[in-house]
């Protein structure tokens, strides 16, 4: 496995409100994403570059994904992700190793898989592969797939 460098932390605030304007405060603008993600049953803030950092609080009772971070995750540190060259590869090789896959994340060219490593590190870890290294860069694909998108519906 390759792992490429840091990518981000993940962590449960006490008070995710206050958390996200505390974070605001500290880089000097709104983070680039605050919003709820219906799919795995949290509202997420998220500030990729240069901080790396997502904070959550699980919000839909009803989500499997939410079940899990709620009944598993003390405040703080729930996650720490590594950008990897080759998720599938990293994947075979956590598993090897005996770190049992628990999520995966399929988001368009960001794909993330979430691994049991919390007995080892204290944390649970996650892995990240996607093709870009900056905000202008995954704006840039985020265009283009934006303008594939809306030819294909043309």
């Amino acid at each position: 496995m390759k792992i490429l460098r840091f990518d981000h932390m993940h962590v449960k605030p006490d008070d995710y409100d206050a958390f996200v304007g505390n974070l605001q405060k500290l880089i000097g603008h709104d983070v680039l994403m605050n919003m709820p993600m219906p799919e795995y049953g949290l509202q997420v803030a998220y500030e990729p570059f240069p901080i790396g950092l997502e904070a959550f609080m699980p919000v839909a009772e009803s989500n499997p994904s939410y079940t899990f971070r709620n009944a598993t995750t003390e405040k703080g540190i729930y996650s720490i992700a590594f950008k990897v060259e080759n998720l599938a590869e990293a994947t075979a090789e956590m598993e090897a190793k005996g770190w049992k896959k628990l999520e995966e994340y399929p988001n368009g060219p960001i794909q993330e898989a979430l691994f049991d490593t919390k007995r080892d590190f204290g944390f649970y870890m996650e892995l990240i592969e996607y093709p870009f290294d900056t905000l202008a860069e995954m704006f840039a694909l985020a265009a283009q797939a934006a303008q594939a998108e809306q030819a294909a519906q043309s």
